[in-house]
């Protein structure tokens, strides 16, 4: 199997694994025919938990696998990587990404799920102040 019937296997095997709740492994198979669209709403909604499970790993492999432009173009998405970021030797590149994040959330309707994503900035530019030493 090859082309087109190969990525249709993997479009069919991403939707099955999800509809089973099999989102990483439908993360995988999505990116393998680099479907993104069926991919980084998968990413968001797991990677927190893998992130709090320690699988940096994969983690930093779908991040990997993203174009920049999109990452910065997705406020969740910006909030995700940054918490990967953060507990990597790339935390000093957060700053970027937390700027994209609240500057899309500032013109977004006020939502629990806006409010959630500023609390994260907040969080990590906290965090990211402590790290510098600037408390």
């Amino acid at each position: 199997m090859s082309g087109p019937d190969q990525a249709t296997g993997y479009h069919r095997a991403a939707d099955w694994c999800a509809s089973q709740g099999l989102n990483a492994e439908a993360v995988d198979y999505a990116l393998a025919v680099q479907d993104l669209d069926r991919a980084v709403p998968w990413i968001e909604q797991v990677a927190l938990p893998l992130l709090t499970l320690g699988d940096m790993a994969t983690l930093q492999r779908w991040v990997d696998a993203l174009p920049r432009d999109l990452i910065l173009s997705r406020p969740r998405l910006c909030v995700t990587v940054a918490w990967i970021w953060a507990f990597s030797p790339r935390w000093e590149d957060t700053d970027l990404l937390l700027d994209a994040a609240e500057e899309q959330l500032a013109q977004a309707e006020p939502t629990l799920e806006t409010r959630e994503l500023l609390g994260s900035v907040a969080t990590l530019r906290a965090g990211a102040a402590n790290v510098r030493g600037d408390i």
